[in-house]
């Protein structure tokens, strides 16, 4: 099956899965899947008026560029959605049986929309090198409906 994802080699040697899209309100989205172990994957989510800046945070490089909190912006929701079905995409294209995909957040107010969000496609609460964070498990294999 042929993926949106784009695959890159980290500096640890590892591969990571990245796609970055253009939303209707001309800001740009970018999402990555960093392995932080064997099969467990973190997500990095970013939204910004430049593309350079996305590159900068998502991918974990420097940024002179400041990256846009997403209740910063008009229609910030659509962002957030669109990370969402990335995530369901993730999970079906590239995530094997077994695997992981593990999600930290910065505030208060972004746990309780991962939560609220995130908690409908099978992620749980849980403590990963001590902080809280919210864990998806991938038992088998997706169906798609084409």
């Amino acid at each position: 099956m042929e993926t949106l994802f784009q695959e890159f080699v980290t500096e640890h040697n590892t591969t990571a899965y990245a796609y970055k899209t253009k939303l209707n309100n001309g800001f740009f989205s970018m999402i990555s899947f960093y392995p932080i172990s064997h099969k467990t994957y973190f997500v990095s989510f970013g939204v910004s008026n430049k593309k350079e800046a996305l590159n900068n945070y998502v991918l974990g490089w420097d940024s002179k560029y400041t990256l846009y909190d997403e209740s910063s912006y008009t229609n910030g929701v659509q962002g957030l959605l669109w990370a969402r079905k990335m995530i369901c995409d993730f999970i079906c294209e590239v995530l094997p049986v077994g695997g992981s995909i593990v999600v930290f957040w910065s505030d208060k107010r972004r746990k309780n929309i991962y939560v609220k969000s995130l908690s409908k496609l099978g992620f749980g609460l849980c403590r990963r090198d001590g902080k809280m964070c919210l864990l998806y498990k991938k038992a088998r294999e997706c169906v798609l409906n084409e």
